[in-house]
């Protein structure tokens, strides 16, 4: 058993291959560009991530802008949460309307340019995913790296 566990991308089920990632498993290009990030990055960059990327922390090892998974330790500390959320990816709560921020926030990512984000902060980076984008709204000028449809950008609205 745990020859097959170890050897994940050998396995013959998706389910089974997903479930364990120890050894040698099959990686996403969202994982392979967390471990570029990692290795090829400064410790102290801060990064745009995509708002269900709920593994960056992890692999990355890198400081995002603001996390969707915010960690309510307090009362207080909802209220800045949700003031960057909105400034960075341009989300509302509505008293009309009962939304899921990060669905809102997936929707309005990709539409949202560099100069569009207005924040206090430094931001050095930005993900972006072919797969939700128009691909002549890159800037490819800014490219730094590429694993298959996820790319990585230098942030063109630096402070």
């Amino acid at each position: 058993m745990l020859v097959l566990i170890f050897n994940s991308a050998n396995l013959q089920f998706d389910k089974l291959k997903q479930r364990y990632k120890l050894g040698n498993y099959p990686q996403k290009d969202l994982e392979k560009m967390h471990y570029w990030i990692s290795k090829n990055t400064p410790t102290n960059a801060i990064f745009l991530t995509l708002p269900e990327d709920d593994s960056f922390l992890c692999e990355a090892r890198r400081s995002t802008i603001v996390g969707y998974k915010g960690v309510i330790h307090q009362p207080d500390f909802m209220i800045p949460w949700y003031d960057k959320m909105k400034e960075v990816y341009g989300v509302e709560l509505s008293e009309n309307k009962c939304r899921n921020l990060v669905d809102e926030a997936k929707s309005k990512y990709h539409q949202r340019t560099d100069e569009a984000i207005q924040t206090h902060e430094k931001i050095n980076f930005r993900i972006w995913d072919l797969n939700q984008i128009d691909s002549n709204h890159i800037q490819w000028n800014q490219l730094i790296h590429r694993e298959g449809a996820i790319l990585l950008l230098n942030f063109s609205n630096k402070k």
